[in-house]
């Protein structure tokens, strides 16, 4: 009688190991997006709360060492493994560490996208705790993946095992439906937010809408196509390599929404030629363009002196004060007048 094992060939090194290979290359490239992403940051930060900075440091780091371990793990398969099946069929202990650093990032990435909906939502507790309890239960299911992995030791009984089979299904459904819920939550808080008066503001919330779909969606595709290539192709460690690809997409969505929102900035405070910034007073500044014209509109004016008035007062609720919210020109005497309140952003 023939050797039941031997009707499952082994899968050739290119089967086993080019997919993985592949993505492993494109992930060190999203690394260094990332590190240029956190440099360009820091430039342009001034704004930005301690917490933020901390926050971006902090994602920095782990995203440095999540880099570092998987060069391990890649000089393991590789290098180490050189000619020795059973020493490639193994799973190495920095496959655990990738596990916890990625965890790290996904829970400072998601969970300052769930502040942010918190803050939109003027803290609106329904929707904010759903969200936290899905993240909660994703990050519980990858962390249990990495157990279930180090414990079978061998990359074939962890893809045959039900319990790390289930927990790698969960961690990648858990993982679609927190981004997609992330990326409607921000779509319709953003929207809301519209006012129809100020142009460049709604521009600046249609691109932070589009960008938070564009991003949310892209991960949740990864997500289902993890699930679908661990369930599918048994021979090849390529859900490996896009589990690895997961933490750089996560970590360069924040930076490139960060850096993209200073540069909308920048745009929607770009004025007309001729700027002479004021004295300032309690972090407000105002600025005087010259402007000549004949016209002269008393209500605006009227407007104009109601908020110079209300910038020596010390009021600090709102961001940005602005004359040209009703996106007409304020003139009058041939002087443009813009005032602008300076705020770090949550």
């Amino acid at each position: 009688m023939a050797d039941p094992s031997a009707s499952a060939p082994t899968p050739s090194i290119s089967e086993l190991m080019g997919g993985m290979v592949m993505t492993i290359c494109i992930s060190l490239i999203f690394y260094g997006v990332t590190t240029a992403q956190a440099y360009v940051y820091y430039l342009n930060s001034k704004r930005d709360s301690p917490w933020i900075k901390t926050l971006v440091a902090s994602v920095w780091i782990f995203e440095t060492i999540h880099t570092a371990v998987v060069l391990r793990f890649l000089y393991y398969m590789v290098i180490i493994s050189f000619g020795n099946p059973q020493s490639l069929a193994l799973i190495d202990w920095s496959l655990g560490v990738m596990c916890v650093s990625e965890v790290l990032i996904l829970a400072l990435v998601e969970g300052f996208y769930i502040y942010r909906i918190w803050i939109l939502s003027k803290r609106l507790i329904i929707l904010t705790v759903p969200l936290v309890v899905l993240l909660i239960a994703r990050l519980g299911f990858t962390l249990s993946t990495a157990v279930y992995g180090l414990l079978a030791r061998s990359w074939d009984a962890f893809q045959h095992t039900f319990s790390s089979s289930f927990s790698v299904l969960m961690a990648c459904s858990f993982s679609a439906v927190v981004d997609g819920l992330i990326a409607i939550c921000m779509m319709i808080l953003l929207r809301h937010k519209q006012t129809g008066f100020n142009s460049r503001t709604d521009n600046v919330l249609r691109w932070i809408m589009a960008y938070s779909v564009n991003t949310g969606a892209i991960s949740m595709v990864v997500s289902i196509v993890i699930a679908i290539t661990y369930s599918t192709m048994q021979d090849s460690l390529l859900f490996v390599g896009l589990v690895i690809l997961t933490g750089k997409l996560y970590a360069n969505s924040l930076l490139g929404m960060l850096n993209a929102r200073a540069l909308m900035r920048q745009k929607a405070n770009k004025t007309d030629s001729g700027l002479v910034e004021l004295p300032t007073f309690n972090n407000r500044t105002t600025s005087i363009c010259s402007h000549p014209t004949e016209t002269f509109q008393q209500k605006t004016q009227e407007g104009a002196d109601e908020i110079i008035k209300s910038n020596t007062s010390g009021d600090e609720d709102q961001d940005s004060v602005d004359i040209l919210s009703t996106g007409k020109a304020v003139e009058s005497r041939g002087v443009h007048v813009r005032i602008e309140v300076q705020h770090g952003d949550v």
